[in-house]
Parts: C-alpha cells; structure tokens; sequence
C-alpha cells in the first residue's frame, strides 16, 4: 500500500548547511490530529508526557463522532506513541518529534554518527483499516515503516507489506491485521567535529481508512485500529548508543556527543580486531598457566 503522506529525501546539501545553524537547547514536542475538530499538540525543552497508557487523551468529532485516543512520552533518546482511533473519518495520526543541537567532540575532520533506533510494540488494524508507524529525520524519506493491514485492504488493488524497509533486504510479506514489531532500525549522518548539527526525528503513528483515502467501499467503513495498546504498552522508539566512525571507517576512539543543552549522547564502546582479541585470549592462557606452575612444584 502506498504510504498516504509525501515523502522528500534530505540532499547533502541541505545537510551541509544545517551544520552551520544552532539551535539553544532542545524542543520534544508530541501532536496528533484525528479530523473532524480533533488535533492537540504540546511541546517542551525537557522530558515530555501527553495523556498516559492507563487514560490517554480522548476527543470525540464534532461532526462525524468519530473517537481519537492518543497518549505520547518522549525524551531526547525515547519516542513512544499509543494512538487508538475508530468510528467514522479518514485518518488519525500522532507524531513525537525529537529536535536537537548537538557537537561531536574528540577527533579532528569529519565523520559520521551512525544512530541506531529499537522499536518494539504492536499494531492492529480492522477490516478496511492500516495501522502504521515509520520513523523519519526532518520529514525526509522513512527509515523505518512498519504496517498492520484488516483483510479488507487486499480488495484496494495495492498491497499492503509489513515492513516496507526491510534490513537486511528481503523477506518481504503481506501485513496481517495483528503484527507485533521488534527490530532496530539505523540511518547515518555525516558531521564534522567540533561543528554544531541539527537533528530532527519525527516517530509517526497512523491509522488510515482505506475505505476513505483509496477505495469508495459500499458501504463506507469506519476506521478501526490502535498503535500500540493500553494493555501492552506504549509502542516505544529507543535510541541506542552511537556509532561515532572517522572517514577511514575506523571507530573514532574518544569521541564525545555532547547536547547544547549539556545532556552528553551514550556511544559505543571500542570493537576490539579479532587479532587482538586473540593475543588477549593467549595472554590469558599464558597466565593462568604460570599461576598454576608453583602449585605444581609443591606437589612434587
């Protein structure tokens, strides 16, 4: 199934210039619309709530009377969504959004950070429903597209796929109504030490009425479909440490990731070559065995 929003790919060059801006601090900022009078949104510099898993935020349209449930949590290194709609409507959609100015420290030239994301939680989607979320960076291409497809969507001409992007590549297969999510997903970006850079996540939750936006069913369908669960648990995003790489590929040793507003990034530790994990593993060897050589003598 086609994604139902547009998607533009970050240029280099757009990426060049924003490594001269600088932004003071941090914003987090959790949003949703569900049409028909329904759309909140709230933002702050530091940890943010909106609603919780037990009683998320709950609008009913004015119009239509369709209902929009949606709680969100967010830090600088956690996204996490619950978003619940049904009844009558096109689409509702939640969206954390992470910005953030940041400088990599400990070296010399440029490099690339590497981030990695673990998202685990669940989707599920009526007859005529896809229930989505992907995960973007400055609203450019989707790195990460996950979707849970009602059996009504194959009548729509399109197909509906579980993991758009996948990695590795391949293993491509049809969305079922219930899916549940747990795989990391990683993009790179270019910085240049010692340089301010923007980065800008943007973790989507939707669930989208094919009856409405693709295919005039007879009769119309109402939406049904939740991202993540009030008995499960928040569909939760989690950055894990950086991957902080010279141009040569080498791990840059030392580096640190440092926030504008003082909150330092976690890194990964050094990956030690093969070679010296076996000069470790003989060291090793050697001293256990020249420990054991006087226990032997007092034997004899």
């Amino acid at each position: 199934m086609q994604h139902p929003f547009s998607r533009t790919t970050l240029s280099l060059a757009a990426l060049a210039g924003l490594l001269a801006l600088s932004v003071e601090g941090s914003t987090i900022t959790i949003s949703y619309s569900g049409g028909d009078g329904c759309a909140d949104s709230v933002a702050g510099s530091g940890p943010m709530s909106y609603g919780s898993q037990q009683s998320p935020v709950t609008c009913t349209g004015v119009t239509l009377g369709g209902v929009t449930k949606v709680a969100g949590e967010a830090t600088l290194t956690t996204m996490s969504l619950l978003l619940d709609g049904s009844g009558p409507g096109a689409s509702r959609s939640a969206q954390v959004r992470v910005e953030d100015t940041l400088t990599v420290t400990g070296g010399s030239g440029a490099g690339t950070l590497i981030w990695h994301f673990a998202m685990n939680g669940t989707l599920d989607a009526g007859d005529f429903t896809d229930s989505m979320v992907y995960l973007d960076s400055f609203g450019g291409a989707a790195f990460a597209d996950f979707h849970a497809c009602g059996a009504g969507t194959t009548g729509f001409g399109v197909s509906c796929i579980f993991d758009n992007i996948p990695n590795p590549p391949g293993g491509i297969r049809a969305a079922q109504p219930h899916e549940a999510v747990n795989d990391i997903r990683s993009i790179s970006i270019p910085f240049v030490f010692g340089v301010p850079l923007n980065i800008d996540w943007r973790f989507h939750g939707v669930v989208y009425n094919g009856c409405v936006n693709i295919n005039s069913c007879t009769p119309a369908s109402a939406v049904s479909g939740v991202v993540g669960s009030s008995g499960a648990g928040l569909f939760n995003v989690n950055l894990l440490p950086l991957e902080v790489v010279n141009t040569d590929g080498s791990q840059a040793l030392g580096a640190v990731v440092m926030s504008d507003s003082g909150f330092s990034y976690g890194t990964e530790a050094e990956i030690p070559e093969p070679s010296s994990l076996i000069l470790l593993g003989t060291g090793l060897v050697v001293c256990l065995g020249l420990g054991l050589l006087p226990r032997r003598a007092k034997r004899g």
